[in-house]
């Protein structure tokens, strides 16, 4: 078995964690584009094909049909860049397969300062989630916190014996008040993916000199 450089781990995790910040960024982009309407009309009957096509071309692109699996792909393209940056700036450690964001971003926020860039950026959806923010409300609705990303964003129920379900109502329905939500969004995952770039080519450059 060939072993892999730090580099060229780091540039494996950040293509992939590119693919889903990408789609993140498109996905937010159009949400924010049609507006998130919690109501929607449409200018056929809406019994008609013609009416039916027109509100689904609509309503594929409001909170309350894509906002889960965007978030998840969010959280799962940042779960994949901070184990970019790990092997970037060569943190060693014994499990590199944990879902534990929190856990993932300490390890790299002990190697970087507090105003780096990728600290500022993942911080209020990490470390510091915004009090009464459509996250925050989120996890309280679920009594969870955010290393629970990966169950809370994948699945309807937890993994207990109960099977509870999960609230997704928060992320839902927010309408136009959670266009700047959806904004934010998209503003980070572009952000996460130039970030990470410019610190590649800086740290590898460095190395090389």
């Amino acid at each position: 078995m060939n072993n892999t450089s730090f580099a060229d781990e780091a540039i494996a995790y950040f293509t992939l964690a590119e693919k889903f910040l990408s789609l993140v960024q498109s996905s937010t982009h159009m949400i924010v584009t049609t507006k998130n309407s919690l109501w929607i009309t449409t200018t056929h009957d809406a019994c008609t094909p013609e009416g039916e096509q027109e509100f689904r071309e609509t309503y594929q692109w409001t909170d309350t049909a894509i906002s889960i699996p965007i978030l998840f792909n969010f959280y799962h393209g940042i779960e994949l860049l901070l184990k970019g940056y790990q092997q970037l700036l060569q943190i060693i450690i014994k499990n590199n397969f944990t879902h534990h964001i929190s856990t993932l971003f300490t390890n790299i926020k002990e190697k970087l300062s507090d105003n780096h860039k990728i600290i500022q950026l993942l911080t209020p959806y990490i470390h510091d989630i915004p009090q009464n923010s459509i996250i925050d409300k989120f996890l309280q609705d679920n009594n969870s916190t955010i290393d629970k990303w990966y169950e809370l964003l994948k699945y309807p129920t937890n993994k207990k014996k109960n099977h509870n379900l999960f609230s997704h109502f928060e992320l839902k329905y927010g309408g136009n008040d959670a266009l700047p939500f959806w904004k934010d969004i998209e503003y980070t995952a572009k952000e996460l993916i130039h970030t990470a770039v410019n610190d590649y080519n800086s740290y590898t450059i460095k190395d090389s000199s």
